[in-house]
């Protein structure tokens, strides 16, 4: 357990971080093989890949969530909360859920989001299937993949980039 209004940098392999509360945090090259568990009111960024093995609860208060190394892999769900923009790329798959202000997610094969955009758009870029489960986007939701696109929930607006089949299920 970690608690401190301070910038934290970390790196290295943990088993499992539980209950870090900092200010800003950085990750550096990180393996955390169990679940994750953070809060940092300043944001949360990255100075290298950042692997995580099992679960992950990422909250930023007001801060940015910044994860976008090439080279990330989360391996289990991933829970977003900042009022302010999450940004992640899985080298993989990724699942998310959550509540953010905006949202930009990409995945190296399949994206599932579950996450609500409370104030802003919420953009998906996958190599493989889009799924986006029920959330609602305040703004406009963006899906680019030329696999397969499936939709439900409430969004502002929508504007598909591109979709090798499009599937709409319980939308407003």
């Amino acid at each position: 357990n970690i608690g401190t209004s301070e910038r934290v940098e970390l790196a290295g392999r943990f088993g499992k971080i539980e209950q870090l509360r900092s200010g800003e945090l950085v990750f550096g090259a990180t393996t955390v093989t169990g679940t994750t568990d953070v809060v940092a009111t300043g944001g949360i960024s990255q100075s290298g890949p950042l692997a995580l093995g099992a679960t992950a609860s990422l909250g930023a208060g007001h801060g940015a969530i910044t994860l976008l190394d090439s080279a990330n892999d989360f391996t289990g769900v991933v829970t977003l909360s900042t009022t302010g923009l999450a940004q992640l790329h899985d080298s993989n798959s990724l699942t998310l859920t959550g509540v953010v202000g905006s949202l930009a997610a990409s995945a190296g094969s399949s994206l599932v989001s579950t996450v609500a955009s409370t104030t802003g758009d919420a953009r998906l870029t996958a190599a493989g299937d889009i799924i986006h489960d029920g959330a609602s986007v305040a703004g406009t939701l963006v899906t680019d993949t030329a696999q397969k696109t499936t939709l439900s929930g409430h969004f502002g607006a929508l504007n598909v980039t591109q979709s090798g089949e499009l599937v709409f299920s319980s939308t407003t």
